[in-house]
């Protein structure tokens, strides 16, 4: 069985419930390439129904800001987004997926 690195950020609801983060491995129990289902199990209690997920603009601009307070725009295309951005309706998750060589790679925040 392949073991997969997943840092994974539950987000608390609009109730303020507070972020937690942690590593997992999660496996994938069903995979429909055709429509880009996957079906992953996260920690053995949480299931995440992943579909293909869409960026609403063709590039983003990404601000941020070095430590000395200098800040920097960088544009990124959608395009490179998209191929790995899923999202789940029901759990209301959006996830970076990677297939690697060793397994699945999902990487959320600031990893």
């Amino acid at each position: 069985m392949l073991a997969w690195k997943l840092a994974i950020c539950l987000l608390g609801t609009a109730t303020g419930a507070r972020i937690e983060e942690a590593y997992v491995y999660p496996r994938i129990l069903e995979e429909r390439s055709s429509d880009g289902l996957k079906l992953v199990s996260v920690d053995g209690k949480t299931t995440l129904r992943l579909e293909k997920a869409s960026v609403l603009a063709e590039t983003l601009l990404v601000t941020s800001y070095d430590e000395n307070g200098q800040m920097t725009h960088t544009p990124i295309q959608a395009e490179e987004i998209e191929k790995h951005h899923y999202r789940d309706r029901e759990q209301y998750a959006s996830l970076m997926v990677r297939n690697t060589g060793n397994g699945l790679e999902n990487r959320t925040g600031n990893d």
